[in-house]
């Protein structure tokens, strides 16, 4: 743990053997350009946060678990080989890079807000049959194209191919009119609002909570949430410049979830002042 954090000077390192990289080991390794983790099975908290200039990862082919931050604010970062073979990605693993896509081919969990961006960006996402778990909207801030499959047919001797926006991705991870859900022990999640309905979104039914940021900086006009809501997550409909109406049909109103934002307590003082 911080073995080489904060070591500023630091341009190149050879880590081609090294199976565990510690918490914060590289944190602040600001003169850090390109590292090969291609032995790492782990790489630990926070392991490479602010090195603000690391541009190129290549990840363990044959699978990486990254734990929470572990590259989060690195701000270059817009390469990251063998990611198609990671498979646990903790909370904000790569919150705030430079990333534009994300080949989650083996990931089996992902965290709270993985891939979140600073601003709404542009961001291919691929998931495959292994993914498990997901947590509070892991591309927040991402602009996602409706989640979808091709399913090929055949028309008078023509072949053809249709997109299905709603199926199975894996036995807990659905794709409900192209937005993603998962299942919990209580009822669906709804992860993130992808979908290809804009001006009446109708909430699956059975959802009995929508993650934080689910719609950041959607389109979404109008929201019908089902009955079965019970919560909503922290900043849920942030940013939603065209929302114009939510509809709530349960009996009991929901829970609005917040998480304590130092910002809010400065901004108060500062309109005091």
């Amino acid at each position: 743990q911080y073995a080489f954090a904060s070591c500023d000077k630091l341009k190149s390192i050879n880590l081609g053997k090294v199976v565990t990289i510690g918490d914060y080991a590289f944190q602040e390794a600001i003169a850090l350009e390109s590292i090969d983790l291609s032995s790492a099975e782990t790489v630990g908290k926070y392991a490479f946060v602010d090195s603000n200039v690391l541009s190129n990862v290549i990840l363990n082919p044959n699978g990486t678990d990254l734990a929470e931050g572990a590259f989060a604010y690195c701000e270059a970062l817009k390469t990251v080989s063998n990611l198609n073979a990671a498979k646990n990605l903790g909370n904000y693993a790569f919150a705030y890079t430079a990333l534009t896509e994300a080949d989650l081919s083996a990931a089996e969990t992902l965290g709270d807000y993985v891939f979140m961006k600073e601003e709404l960006t542009p961001f291919k996402v691929t998931l495959g049959e292994a993914i498990t778990s997901l947590g509070d909207n892991p591309f927040a801030m991402c602009k996602l194209e409706p989640f979808c499959k091709t399913e090929a047919s055949e028309f008078n001797g023509t072949a053809m191919e249709n997109k299905i926006y709603t199926y199975d991705v894996s036995e807990s991870v659905k794709v409900i009119d192209g937005s993603l859900y998962c299942a919990t022990a209580n009822g669906l999640e709804l992860i993130v609002y992808a979908g290809i309905e804009h001006s009446d979104i109708k909430v699956a039914d059975g959802t009995v909570r929508i993650t934080g940021y689910a719609f950041a900086c959607s389109d979404a006009q109008m929201v019908t949430l089902p009955y079965t809501v019970a919560s909503i997550g922290h900043k849920a409909f942030f940013g939603c410049k065209d929302l114009q109406m939510v509809v709530f049909t349960s009996y009991k109103a929901p829970i609005l979830e917040e998480e304590f934002d130092p910002g809010y307590y400065y901004n108060i003082e500062a309109l005091a002042d």
